[in-house]
């Protein structure tokens, strides 16, 4: 700077920071695979501006999700800021449900086959069917087992009846006798089951 007698100095030099270039973020903690447990996804933040990253920014998903999810936002030390790209995050915390069939009232002396049919609303899927082949004697509630989605939620199928008697009776016969008649002989068979 000059005066108007013509001295000049030279101004003292003063500090001068300016970034505005956006910071950069790389997205990590996804996963293609059910779950259902949480996921925590992690935005890990970078700067070429100069003036560095305030941080990195992490989100925690404990709810049922199927899709692309972002971590947040980060930010540069001059506030400039981008938004991490997304990360596949499966979570299927519902329970499947199950129908069960093939009971039967009537008693039997072959085998019963009865199913449980999975179905499931958390949107990972069932895993598949179960059933179950009863070939000995029973006399009651049989549950098919148990059906699982693909996240590792698991239901237990309710029970069908099942009667089955493979055991044959026992007979004891009663009304002979050694001596003759000339009249009639009734013949009785008692029936007895276990």
């Amino acid at each position: 700077v000059y005066d108007k007698a013509g001295n000049s100095v030279t101004c003292p030099s003063v500090t001068v920071k300016v970034d505005k270039t956006k910071p950069t973020c790389k997205s990590s903690g996804g996963n293609s695979n059910w779950t259902n447990g949480s996921r925590t996804i992690t935005g890990t933040c970078s700067d070429k501006g100069g003036s560095g990253c305030k941080g990195n920014v992490s989100k925690t998903i404990s709810s049922n999700t199927n899709g692309s999810v972002s971590p947040g936002k980060v930010y540069d030390n001059a506030g400039n800021s981008a938004t991490c790209s997304g990360v596949t995050v499966k979570i299927d915390k519902t329970k499947p449900t199950c129908k069960s069939s093939g009971g039967n009232s009537n008693w039997t002396n072959g085998n019963r086959t009865i199913t449980g049919k999975c179905s499931d609303t958390g949107a990972s899927g069932c895993k598949g069917n179960v059933s179950k082949t009863i070939k000995t004697n029973t006399n009651g509630g049989v549950s098919p087992g148990t059906v699982y989605d693909k996240a590792g939620n698991s239901t237990v199928c309710p029970n069908q009846t099942v009667k089955i008697d493979k055991t044959a009776p026992t007979c004891t016969s009663s009304g002979g006798s050694n001596a003759w008649t000339t009249g009639s002989r009734t013949l009785v068979g008692t029936c007895s089951d276990t």
